[in-house]
């Protein structure tokens, strides 16, 4: 599994999982939340992702963006990291 969060914006939500390059944005934290798993599907493919929210903390909403089969999830992190870097906080966020 992958943290991520949303972030309230003006006129919306924006939507994030940094450690796949994975950003997007919605209406509503449902919207934002289908537009994440679609873009984690996009970039790793194959699977359907699963966004899960947390407790929220103010304008920050932490999620969990899951599979059934982490394996290639874990392999399309490596890939993205290897392609653009990483910073050591992106790294920590891989369970």
């Amino acid at each position: 599994m992958l943290h991520g969060r949303f972030l309230k914006q003006r006129g919306g939500w924006s939507a994030e999982c940094e450690a796949i390059g994975a950003f997007t944005q919605g209406v509503s934290r449902k919207d934002a939340a289908a537009a994440l798993a679609d873009v984690v599907e996009l970039r790793v493919g194959g699977f359907r992702a699963t966004v899960t929210q947390l407790a929220r903390a103010g304008d920050e909403v932490p999620v969990v963006v899951a599979r059934n089969d982490p394996t290639s999830l874990a392999a399309a992190v490596l890939k993205y990291q290897r392609e653009f870097g990483t910073r050591k906080r992106d790294s920590k966020r891989i369970a």
